[in-house]
């Protein structure tokens, strides 16, 4: 079997229908969602499969729907034996990482994301500003940009060479944006509200993270990793208990670091990548990084199907 790296997508990816067909054909799938429901006496599938937009578009059910998919869609690769052999992700994709590498419970981890969304909503309120997608610059063209007379920009995610998202004040955003607007090659969307998440702005979330995270663990301590796993700051090997608290404490304070996460894992001879969850977010920045890559996903039965016949 082919050698491929999986990578598990963040909120973000999500939408509307996400995760029905395989909802309606799977039992293994469906098991996912209704232990989940149970747990968190939530209606998960009925938002993710039918919305409205806004309602998915919450912290707590866009984080909770992508990373139901992420982690039940693996298990579907590890029934065709088609099991990657590198796990990363970003977000809650980092978190269904864990989970699959047997570091910590898919039930923990249900809980530490469902109850952590109260403290992102509140972060994201008091931080205002504007997140910013960005993509047709370097990053030493980027750079200089960031510091404004409307405030200071940060870099969240460095996605690839020439793709950026970046948070900002919002007349700052604005700014740029005037700046930019007539540049041909620069593309710009606009993000969901989540302040800035993966950023040193974030650092103030630790200790309550750290406190939450003991809360829903109890008397249960994380595991070593099972299976090779990199984080997303920049392909560092997560290889102990301890390195896998770290993610899920400070994960937010650090800025996503995918281009250098994607060298990280080509270096070690992976050049299939599989993005398991919604969405071909991730694997699209890969080819970005490296146009020699090889890049599918998993999100429905025909994509299913060409993973499992082109990794055979």
């Amino acid at each position: 079997m082919t050698r491929a790296a999986a990578v598990f997508p963040n909120e973000g990816s999500h939408y509307v229908g996400m995760g029905k067909e395989f909802y309606d054909k799977s039992l293994t799938v469906r098991r996912y969602y209704d232990e989940a429901e149970k747990l968190l006496k939530s209606k998960i599938a009925k938002v993710s499969f039918l919305g409205p937009p806004e309602e998915q578009d919450l912290i707590l059910n866009a984080q909770l729907g992508t990373f139901l998919n992420d982690v039940a869609f693996f298990d579907l690769l590890v029934q065709y034996k088609r099991k990657p052999d590198l796990l990363t992700g970003v977000g809650v994709g980092e978190i269904a990482a864990l989970v699959w590498a047997e570091c910590l419970s898919f039930s923990d981890a249900l809980l530490f994301i469902s109850k952590r969304a109260s403290l992102l909503e509140a972060f994201a309120r008091e931080k205002g500003g504007v997140g910013l997608f960005l993509t047709g610059l370097s990053e030493e063209q980027v750079t200089p940009l960031l510091d404004r007379e409307e405030g200071r920009l940060f870099i969240t995610h460095y996605l690839s060479p020439d793709s950026f998202a970046v948070w900002g004040p919002v007349e700052a955003a604005a700014a740029i944006q005037a700046e930019l607007k007539d540049v041909r090659q620069v593309k710009m969307k606009t993000q969901l509200p989540r302040g800035p998440l993966f950023s040193e702005l974030a650092v103030e979330l630790e200790a309550p993270l750290e406190a939450l995270l003991n809360e829903c663990l109890g008397d249960t301590i994380l595991k070593h990793p099972k299976m090779t796993f990199l984080s997303s700051d920049g392909g560092r090997p997560i290889a102990r208990a301890e390195d896998a608290r770290d993610v899920l404490v400070r994960q937010y304070s650090r800025p996503v670091q995918w281009s250098q996460t994607v060298r990280a894992a080509i270096g070690r001879g992976y050049r299939t990548w599989v993005e398991v969850g919604p969405g071909k977010t991730y694997t699209s920045f890969v080819k970005k990084t490296d146009v020699d890559t090889r890049v599918m996903n998993v999100e429905d039965a025909k994509s299913l199907t060409t993973v499992i016949k082109i990794t055979g």
